[in-house]
Parts: structure tokens; C-alpha cells; sequence
């Protein structure tokens, strides 16, 4: 049975791509922006940042699954790289504000 909508068939490039996409296109913006979040999350309301940085992540993948263009999909990528990274600094550090030292470890697993 043949499925009625197949990625490959809608993006044509992305077999040519597709490691790039996975890839570089995602891990590169995911391993230097956590770094600058860590900063910026210092400065901030951190509750906001955090909920702005899932509404525009949500907004990102939905953006990706609507797409037509091979080039808005590399882009969504490399936004959800960007914000993905922006969650991890932003939980933990919100985790140590409402956490005890000895219940901290606990907490972060659950995240």
C-alpha cells in the first residue's frame, strides 16, 4: 500500500540533503545558542523567556510540517535548533529557584 503523503515526494532535495538538514542545519545553531541563552536567562524573567521560547519553537515545527519550501524547512530547523537550546539553560535555572540543593537532581531528571 503506498502512503499517501511521503516527505520525499513533497521535498525532492531532501534526499540529497537530508544529513545536512539532521545535522548541521540543526546542531550547530543548538550548540552555540544555549551558551547565549545561559547569558540572557541571567537578565530576564526567566518564566517568560521560557514560555516565549516553546510558543515560538511550537511555532517553528508547525511552520515546518506546513511548508511547501525546501529552504523554509531548512530555516525552521535551524530556528528550532536555536530555541530548543534556549529551554535547556532556562528549565535548569528555574530549577534552582524553586528547588532545594538536595532535590535539584531529582527535578532535572524529570526535565
Amino acid at each position: 500500500m503506498k502512503a499517501k503523503y511521503e516527505i520525499g515526494t513533497a521535498f525532492p532535495l531532501l534526499k540529497d540533503w537530508y544529513g545536512l538538514l539532521t545535522g548541521l542545519v540543526y546542531t550547530m545553531p543548538y550548540a552555540t545558542f544555549g551558551l547565549v541563552a545561559g547569558k540572557i536567562s541571567d537578565n530576564v524573567n526567566r518564566k517568560i523567556f521560557l514560555s516565549l521560547v516553546i510558543l515560538a519553537a511550537s511555532a517553528s515545527m508547525g511552520i515546518s510540517a506546513v511548508t511547501k519550501s525546501f529552504f523554509v524547512l531548512a530555516v525552521m530547523r535551524v530556528f528550532h535548533g536555536i530555541l530548543n537550546s534556549s529551554s535547556n539553560p532556562l528549565s535548569f535555572s528555574l530549577i534552582a529557584d524553586y528547588f532545594p540543593p538536595e532535590k535539584r537532581a531529582t527535578a532535572n531528571s524529570i526535565i
